[in-house]
């Protein structure tokens, strides 16, 4: 979890796979989320970003279709990584939206890991006076993502960030 929270967050894809010798590997496939709006902001300037930064950013254009190309990718089942044993997504919009098209094409169910997002966390607020923002509640996340395994505690109706919120 510290080393995808440090990363920003994304999915992690696993698979147990046995070597020649019997023994059991563990193979971790980490995807960072696809180009978000706070990305965009972010190349246009500083101060745009700031000016317009969202606590939980969907993904742009150009991020949907990078997700779609790791799905389509993916779904031909690459040797070195396949085949997949689980998907862990973090709650963020944006890594939830770049598991979606993955996961629909392996048909399979992520899980989201709640410990999985980066430093920081979700917030709101200008420079210098920021607040804890509570992302998706649970509702939103099953509207929005059907079959994806929520924690049954983490997620409540008023998100998922354990921050204080204002």
């Amino acid at each position: 979890a510290a080393a995808a929270a440090a990363a920003g967050g994304g999915c992690l894809f696993w698979t147990k796979t046995a070597s020649a010798q019997g023994e059991s590997k563990l193979r971790i496939l980490f995807i960072r989320h696809g180009e978000s709006e706070n990305n965009v902001l972010c190349n246009i300037s500083d101060d745009e970003y700031w000016k317009h930064r969202k606590p939980d950013p969907k993904l742009s254009a150009k991020g949907e279709k990078q997700v779609q190309a790791a799905a389509n990718a993916l779904a031909k089942n690459p040797p070195v990584v396949s085949p997949l044993d689980k998907i862990y997504v973090s709650p963020m919009t944006r890594a939830l939206s770049t598991a979606k098209p993955i996961a629909e094409s392996l048909r399979m169910s992520p899980t989201v890991w709640t410990d999985m997002y980066e430093v920081g966390g979700c917030f709101g607020g200008e420079k210098g006076s920021f607040y804890g923002v509570g992302g998706l509640s649970r509702n939103e996340m099953q509207r929005l993502y059907p079959g994806y395994i929520l924690p049954p505690e983490e997620i409540t109706q008023h998100g998922w960030y354990p921050k204080k919120l204002r």
